[in-house]
């Protein structure tokens, strides 16, 4: 299993739902998808509009441009020409490009599906550690004077 990003429209999405996790540039979006692993341990190849190397890889992570011709007609040829036997995901939140991409055999992510896993352990992680007391906080003093009370009046008890 292969994840297209559009890689534009996922980097506006995600800057327009809030998330600090991403900046304005492309490789905010790379650093991204290689910190927090949304597409599993699945491939990915992102798309962009314009000019840049050409072909760039980071581990599973490849990045195209499409110089002369917008990113999705460059999806869209990609999709026409290795549809066969493969099974690709694109993620895209411009349903134009989605209506054509499922002519190709492409199942459809919506952006905010391909990255909830990322919030959900992020809001998992920060849940976990709330729920843990510092032991420099108020709440662990008096947790310890209560301890050390009770331990103190139980041994006055038994001695």
């Amino acid at each position: 299993m292969v994840y297209i990003l559009d890689g534009y429209n996922v980097l506006r999405r995600m800057q327009d739902s809030g998330s600090s996790l991403v900046g304005e540039s492309r490789e905010s979006l790379i650093d991204f998808l290689s910190r927090y692993k949304p597409q599993g341990r699945n491939s990915v190849i992102v798309f962009f509009d314009g000019y840049g190397n050409l072909t760039r890889s980071y581990g599973k992570i490849k990045i195209l441009f499409s110089r002369d011709i917008s990113a999705d007609e460059h999806i869209l040829a990609f999709l026409k020409k290795e549809q066969r036997g493969n099974h690709y995901y694109l993620v895209t939140d411009d349903r134009d490009l989605g209506f054509k991409a499922r002519n190709f055999d492409a199942l459809i992510v919506s952006v905010t599906d391909f990255i909830r896993p990322v919030f959900k352990k992020k809001i998992k992680k920060e849940k976990e550690s709330s729920d843990k007391i510092s032991p420099l906080s108020s709440q662990a003093y008096e947790i310890n004077k209560e301890l050390e009370d009770l331990w103190l009046r139980r041994k006055k008890n038994t001695g």
